[in-house]
């Protein structure tokens, strides 16, 4: 008997140390901290190791004149494994591996027949990446007569990642080639710059402000790989030891961005206020028909509760009325996937070849939406804070790469293709429970729903996509699956609803039902601090509720006979096995012909869930005590991070993908924490 489970997973060490110091002159201010970070994964030999260093610097040149400089470099080591839901993964195989396996056979770990042993894989194969990053920015500030002032920054944002993997000659997907090794290289390089002229005036009561400017974006990637195999020693793992070259690559691709912008703001007498915004925006990501897009806003507010009516009002310490309405765009999808594209390098026969890579789209262009917000702030009775928000987003022209008919030699192309709305309701509410000499409580209620709604697909009522169905009326994360019946009581066999709402044996006559969203019907939370003299609890839990979440994982391990190499879930033991049973799941027939364990709703659960998402004890050292160690502050804390979660989703974890598919995900961590934070 192997649990897996026990094999790949441990109990895991974090240790991190910071260090930070500031101080200067009246013309020269600097802050400078330095941090190194060591975290061992819950999975055995996963890990990572960071070295981080921040300085910034802000030197007064004169009255006129200020400049300044930020720095960040840090050097990050990780040792990984592959990623969940391949079957090389021991994140996959410590659920699929049959617990009758051995881990060692004759001494050695054992792979026979190929078994993907994931405690030999966690030993014999590496893999690991080292990642550079550099953050910086410079900035200049200038004030010139008539109240101008002017501003710019340009900031620089530097990541080279070179990643490493060696598949051991014993493993299975090594041994064919006498072991397989792999670098990858990657350097991605991201220039912002912003330059303001702002104009202030004030009169007596009123106080205006306007600025205008441009914003400059450049990003660049440069990638590059090698994979090579047949090892003279399976201890010789660099590639240069490689006598058989696989793989060659390199690529490089570039967008930009520019923008001019604009904005107002006014104020009479610190009570009414507006704001007044507007910009010009052109990505490389588009032709240039289509390239250029104006967007503004305007939004305002009102503190009522300054107003001479309201001073009889005398439990309303604070009453404010906002709104605002604008547009804004989103160009966030790959580069150059407006033009046709061929990627060459497809050799055939050592003669040079190339394929069909970007279908293409001259008109493809900005995704916009339309935001509308009302909101209101309420202090009252000079303990409790209220806010409310309801606001109504519409975006349209979706940048969705639509699945098109495979004769065209493509799979899908990206299009504007539609509209969706999404409408909701925020709302925050913090209370001062208690406020005494000794114990304070401070307790923070949040709620927030929103509503998710196709309006529009243009040329095309309906995209389907694996378990997911995009049509007007629904949900953009909407799961469209065959009706699951449950299990023929008489004979063991699956069932489901066809078309007519009969019951049927057979998968193909099963009909498709919309079965309801990966969006939560509302998510909640509540936050508490409170202090005792020189202590302190800090906790908080959050609340999803109404989400659907597609359990993918149990297609294969509650299968029915479908998938007789993997282990299976010890809820495939509720299974039929004879006239009258009342099972959960069909008969178990090797192979499984039923097709049981094809996607329908039978795999769709409740996806809400109730988590204590932190918990914090902490005790501040008397002053007295402090001074007479030589320090300014001592406070020692301990804390964990997820300790409980309340569900009904059987898998590990319901906090899951945004698209509500659960499989084979990399567990999260329940993290106990003891720290020490000294001042002086």
């Amino acid at each position: 008997y192997t649990d897996w489970f026990d094999e790949v997973y441990r109990p895991a060490w974090t240790q991190s140390y910071e260090f930070s110091a500031q101080g200067g002159t009246d013309n020269t201010v600097f802050f400078a901290s330095g941090q190194y970070k060591n975290e061992e994964g819950i999975v055995s030999g996963t890990d990572l190791e960071r070295m981080s260093v921040r300085l910034n610097l802000s030197h007064k040149a004169s009255d006129k004149c200020t400049f300044g400089f930020k720095f960040n470099p840090s050097y990050t080591t990780q040792h990984s494994t592959e990623e969940p839901g391949y079957t090389s993964s021991p994140v996959t195989t410590a659920y699929t591996a049959k617990p009758t396996i051995s881990m060692m056979n004759d001494g050695k770990y054992n792979f026979v027949n190929k078994f993907y042993n994931p405690v030999g894989i966690l030993n014999l194969n590496e893999n690991y990446n080292k990642t550079k990053r550099l953050l910086g920015n410079a900035s200049l500030e200038y004030k010139f007569p008539l109240n101008l002032e002017f501003k710019t920054i340009a900031n620089i944002d530097y990541i080279n990642v070179d990643e490493y993997a060696y598949l051991h000659p014993e493993t299975p997907n090594g041994i064919d080639k006498n072991g397989v090794a792999s670098y990858y290289s990657t350097n991605v390089t991201t220039w912002t710059s912003s330059s303001t002229l702002k104009w202030e005036y004030r009169q007596l009561r009123h106080s205006l402000q306007l600025m205008a400017g441009a914003e400059i974006e450049a990003n660049s990637l440069n990638y590059s790989n090698m994979i090579a195999s047949n090892f003279a020693s399976e201890d010789l793992s660099s590639i240069a030891n490689a006598s058989q070259m696989e793989q060659m690559n390199e690529f490089g691709k570039e967008s930009s961005l520019l923008s001019g912008i604009s904005s107002l703001n006014y104020n009479y007498g610190a009570k009414y206020f507006l704001t007044l915004s507007f910009r010009v925006d052109g990505s490389s990501k588009f032709s240039p028909s289509n390239r250029w897009a104006p967007f503004w806003s305007v939004g305002g507010s009102w503190i009522i509760s300054d107003e001479s009516f309201m001073k009889p009002v005398s439990w309303i310490n604070l009453l404010k009325l906002r709104g605002s309405y604008g547009t804004s765009g989103n160009s966030d999808i790959d580069d150059y996937l407006y033009m046709q594209l061929y990627s060459f390098g497809r050799n055939y026969m050592d003669e040079p070849g190339s394929t069909l890579s970007t279908m293409g789209n001259e008109d493809l262009t900005w995704e916009k939406n339309h935001n509308a917000d009302l909101g209101i702030e309420m202090k009252f009775f000079k303990r409790f804070n209220l806010s409310v928000d309801v606001y109504n987003r519409k975006t349209f022209d979706l940048l969705l790469a639509v699945p098109v008919s495979m004769t065209t030699g493509y799979e899908n192309q990206m299009r504007n293709v539609g509209s969706m709305v999404n409408r909701g309701v925020e709302l925050s509410l913090a209370t001062t429970v208690i406020n005494s000499d000794k114990f304070n409580w401070v307790s923070t209620l949040t709620f927030a729903r929103n509503h998710n709604e196709i309006l529009d697909l243009y040329g095309s009522d309906t995209i389907i996509v694996s378990t997911k169905i995009r049509t007007v009326g629904q949900a953009l994360q909407t799961f469209y699956l065959a009706e699951w019946a449950g299990v023929n009581s008489a004979d063991g066999s699956p069932m489901w609803y066809d078309e007519n709402g009969n019951l049927t044996k057979d998968y193909n006559q099963a009909r498709k039902v919309i079965a309801g969203n990966a969006d939560p019907k509302f998510t909640a939370g509540w936050t508490n601090n409170l202090t005792y003299g020189n202590w302190a609890l800090n906790f908080m839990f959050y609340c999803s509720y109404g989400n659907l979440i597609f359990n993918q994982l149990n297609n294969e391990l509650i299968s029915d006979g479908a998938t007789t190499e993997l282990n299976q879930s010890a809820t495939a033991m509720d299974y039929w096995k004879q006239p009258g049973d009342n099972a959960s799941n069909p008969k178990v027939v090797q192979n499984n012909g039923s097709n049981s364990n094809r996607f329908s709703t039978r795999y769709l659960e409740d996806g809400s869930y109730i988590r204590l998402k932190n918990i914090q004890l902490s005790y501040t050292l008397p002053s007295q005590a402090c001074e007479k160690i030589k320090l300014s502050r001592c406070m020692i804390y301990a804390q964990v991070q997820n300790p409980f979660v309340w569900t009904k989703f059987t898998g590990l974890d319901p906090e899951t993908r945004s698209n509500g598919i659960y499989y084979y995900d990399y567990p999260k961590q329940r993290l106990f924490l003891m720290g020490l934070n000294l001042s002086f």
